[in-house]
């Protein structure tokens, strides 16, 4: 077991096209990669703190733990962490009991684990013949240049949908890769929640591998547009032996300058081949907060060591954890969306734009995952009773004809009803009376019309 935490993976990225004759794979490129957890991070209560309540500390953790050991005890499925909050302020995924979702994202640069979204960067034309169906991805956990151990991510990734260089994928067999990882000395690591926390020269740590040979896994920013150069290639040496080694790499750096298109760090030492894809990890103490394992953003490249701003060559480039939050907001939304039904997604598409009722206290308590209330539950056999009673009433009081009109009306009622309650919910009588409010006058038109109808056919008897 390894002592120093382990931040980063080293991600291979194997390829076969049979269509080139290929019997088996290859490897196409290399990056850093690390592990995100999906759940945010769960407040800690200091020592000193706890010590400062109650001089039982042990007291007040062995409650926690049989509060927590009640909560796996009665509720079937283990709820998701992170602090009490809002329902729409939950993300996607936790809207999703553990059993049915990733415990951790791969994150990692989107140009490495697929090559061929990105042309401006690899001017070879047989990497358009390459797609995800040919590729297999597989992380390394590294102690110098020696791999500890191999565990290969499902066959897929989600690259960012406006094109910015940064993907993520899932592990295979989750539950015992992580356990396998965590005992090797894996840390999981949560993103920096509040954009405003960034501040030139904050210090941070930036992780990853580095690559001995010449690879396409680091791009240099165009100097004059602080955008890729398209000069990197793939390689395509095809040897059986592949002689390119991942050697764990470490420096620190600090924050230089930032915009909202672009985060500029120096660093103690140039990042080298292989550091695309690594994390950024806050070193900003905080005595209010608990700062381990903060990701602060993802290594994207760096500045050309040419560059004519000598402040500026070979400061490294990052895209911010704000903005990983929304990649990963999206990606969770696709993600739910091959998870549950279709009637599952809608509702929680509603809460998380605010739509939904709820009780006076509106805020979701995850420790005690207590299901969420609304003003009047939805109960389509009481919506159906009421209007039999009035249905009847009407075949009593008017003829089939009449009545075969006003029917053709009360069910068009009826599903303006049940829509509005599906869609926003609320008390069953105050929906029935504004969608009657509302339509009151297109009822006295048609009642009018019917009663001159019933009339014409009355004389022509």
């Amino acid at each position: 077991m390894t002592s120093k935490p382990i931040y980063s993976l080293a991600l291979s990225v194997y390829f076969k096209q049979p269509k080139f004759g290929m019997k088996k794979h290859e490897i196409l490129s290399r990056a850093s990669a690390f592990l995100l957890s999906v759940d945010p991070k769960t407040p800690t209560t200091s020592t000193s703190t706890t010590s400062n309540r109650t001089k039982f500390p042990h007291l007040e953790k062995s409650i926690q733990q049989k509060k927590d050991f009640n909560v796996s005890d009665n509720y079937s499925y283990k709820p998701a962490g992170g602090k009490s909050r809002n329902a729409e302020e939950l993300n996607w995924l936790e809207f999703v009991p553990s059993n049915f979702r990733p415990i951790v994202h791969v994150l990692t640069s989107s140009h490495v684990v697929s090559p061929w979204k990105f042309p401006n960067y690899y001017n070879q034309e047989w990497i358009q013949e390459i797609k995800q169906e040919h590729c297999s991805y597989s992380l390394d956990i590294m102690k110098d240049s020696k791999s500890l151990a191999k565990f290969a991510c499902n066959p897929y990734a989600i690259n960012h949908p406006e094109g910015l260089d940064i993907a993520v994928m899932h592990l295979m067999h989750e539950e015992t890769t992580l356990k396998h990882m965590e005992s090797l000395g894996v840390q999981k690591l949560y993103l920096r929640e509040n954009s405003t926390d960034f501040e030139v020269n904050e210090p941070y740590i930036f992780d990853g591998y580095e690559i001995t040979q010449e690879d396409n896994s680091l791009k240099e920013l165009d100097r004059d547009n602080l955008i890729f150069d398209d000069d990197d290639d793939v390689d395509d040496d095809d040897d059986d032996d592949d002689n390119r080694v991942f050697i764990p790499f470490q420096t620190n750096g600090s924050l230089q300058l930032f915009s909202p298109n672009r985060f500029l760090a120096s660093t103690d030492s140039v990042l080298p081949q292989g550091a695309c894809g690594g994390p950024i990890i806050s070193l900003k103490h905080d005595n209010n907060h608990d700062n381990n394992n903060i990701c602060c953003g993802i290594v994207e490249g760096i500045v050309p060591q040419t560059h004519e701003d000598k402040r500026l060559a070979g400061s490294a480039a990052f895209i911010p954890s704000h903005t990983i939050k929304h990649f990963i907001d999206a990606a969770e939304q696709f993600m739910i969306q091959q998870i549950v039904p279709e009637h599952l997604y809608e509702a929680i598409d509603r809460i998380k734009q605010g739509h939904h009722s709820t009780s006076v206290d509106s805020t979701i308590d995850h420790k005690q995952q207590q299901p969420q209330q609304t003003k009047t539950k939805f109960d389509p056999k009481a919506i159906q009773k009421e209007y039999n009673n009035v249905t009847k009433h009407l075949q009593d009081k008017y003829t089939p004809e009449m009545y075969a009109k006003i029917e053709e009306f009360i069910n068009k009622q009826r599903q303006e009803v049940i829509e509005k309650i599906d869609r926003e919910g609320g008390d069953l009588d105050e929906i029935v009376r504004e969608v009657a409010t509302k339509n009151i006058q297109q009822l006295k038109d048609e009642n009018e019309r019917i009663t001159q109808e019933a009339a014409a056919l009355k004389r022509k008897e």
